[in-house]
């Protein structure tokens, strides 16, 4: 259906590979949608042992391509051809490494549907190691509903069945709907066909072949090849359980099983990788609330919303603990506020009640001695003296209301009588010399 060339891009100066719809394809809409559904999952998955994407496009003839790293090597049925049956550490390095791509795309609720040899390409890391690639994700299923349900139903009704038949499950044979179950048979398929480099259902035409997937065991990994760690044996079994409910739940528990038959302390944390990846609950922006799915196979739809709908209404630890550092700093910072803005309304209160005079006062002078107070009400002869004193002490209302400095409104010889006593005056009038009388 398509073709992949490897060019080199003219500004970085890096390969690429292109793969692009063969023209009797290219004019097929389900062959169109199958292709967009492959760059569409490819640029969602982020993990290594994906193929990744780099562009996608449209020629000028209209018809479309991607744009993805190069890769150099071989796939694994290439491999398997040219080898034969694979050692049985290598094969458990290469299922586990396919295991976290299925780990990320299954917590996203994408079932591959079409595993199988030729789609699982080997390479080598940066730092030479062998690096698994999984590829094709173009007739991949969102097994709990999403935003491309319309593209599954283009390519379902296009090609009835979808996969390829010696690497189909029951249920896929049946068309009956998928889920990670049906990408656990195949990783059993591949397992099966590493080690004694023979498919288990491979026959002479397709009937035969959905016979043997739907009615015939294979037989046993040991009878075939006597070094297959007994382990192994029970892992295939599992893996090829013709009932889902019988069959292994999930990759991860898939790959906790194959890390027993050759353990090594890189596989342990490729396993806890794997689980966390799998319980991994994803919030990226190309989700919405009706395409989100279960991270764990086995869990039903109604009760992964249900949890998450929880979730929401629980607050992390995280947040309480930020909310507990936080109150106390506010809570002071209000107080000592308060405290500056009540401070200066309280001492312009009490310097306005000691400063006004509880009774009228005539101020009198003498020829020779110091002025005397009386508490007899001032004369006419005194009036200047009393409606001075009145003015001079509304004024001084007036500067200690609009300010907390204390205020000095008074005449020059005030404010030398004021300069010379070392205590604040007791009454208003204590800061004036007396007016001479006419």
């Amino acid at each position: 259906m398509g073709t992949v060339v490897c060019a080199t891009h003219l500004q970085l100066g890096e390969p690429v590979a292109i793969k692009f719809l063969n023209p009797e394809a290219a004019e097929d809409d389900d062959s169109r949608c199958r292709f967009l559904r492959e760059a569409r999952t490819s640029a969602r998955l982020r993990n290594e042992h994906v193929a990744r994407l780099m562009d996608y496009g449209v020629c000028e003839d209209g018809s479309p391509i991607l744009v993805m790293e190069f890769l150099a090597g071989e796939d694994l049925g290439q491999a398997l051809h040219r080898r034969g049956p694979l050692p049985v550490d290598e094969v458990v390095e290469y299922l586990l490494q396919a295991c976290e791509a299925l780990a990320e795309a299954h917590a996203r609720g994408l079932v591959h549907r079409d595993l199988k040899p030729s789609n699982l390409f080997l390479t080598r890391g940066a730092d030479g190691d062998p690096l698994v690639k999984v590829l094709d994700f173009g007739i991949s299923k969102s097994y709990a509903g999403g935003a491309d349900d319309s593209l599954n139903a283009k390519i379902t009704g296009s090609y009835g069945l979808v996969g390829s038949p010696a690497y189909m499950s029951p249920e896929q044979i049946s068309g009956q709907d998928v889920c990670p179950k049906t990408d656990i048979w195949a990783l059993g398929v591949v397992m099966y066909e590493c080690l004694i480099a023979e498919c288990p259902f491979e026959r002479r035409s397709m009937a035969e072949v959905f016979v043997a997937v739907l009615k015939n065991d294979p037989p046993p990994l040991q009878s075939k090849r006597g070094d297959v760690p007994e382990s192994m044996e029970k892992l295939c079994g599992w893996c090829l359980h013709k009932a889902t409910e019988g069959r292994c739940p999930s990759v991860v528990s898939f790959a906790e099983e194959l890390f027993q038959v050759a353990p090594t302390d890189a596989r342990r944390v490729m396993v806890r990788r794997i689980r966390r990846l799998a319980q991994a609950a994803h919030t990226d922006s190309d989700r919405t609330e009706g395409s989100e799915s279960p991270p764990i196979a086995g869990t039903s739809v109604t009760a992964w919303k249900r949890t998450r709908a929880v979730r929401r209404l629980r607050p992390s630890v995280r947040s309480i603990a930020a909310l507990l550092a936080v109150v106390p700093v506010v809570a002071f910072v209000a107080a000592l506020a308060t405290a500056r803005l009540t401070k200066p309304a309280q001492d312009g209160v009490a310097g306005t009640q000691a400063e006004a005079p509880t009774s009228p006062v005539q101020v009198t002078s003498g020829p020779d001695g110091p002025p005397a107070r009386s508490g007899v009400p001032p004369s006419s002869s005194s009036g200047v003296s009393a409606s001075a004193s009145a003015g001079a002490a509304a004024s001084v209302t007036k500067l200690r209301e609009k300010s907390s400095t204390p205020p000095i409104t008074t005449t020059g010889a005030a404010r030398g009588a004021a300069s010379r006593s070392p205590k604040p005056p007791s009454n208003l009038l204590d800061q004036w010399e007396p007016l001479q009388s006419p």
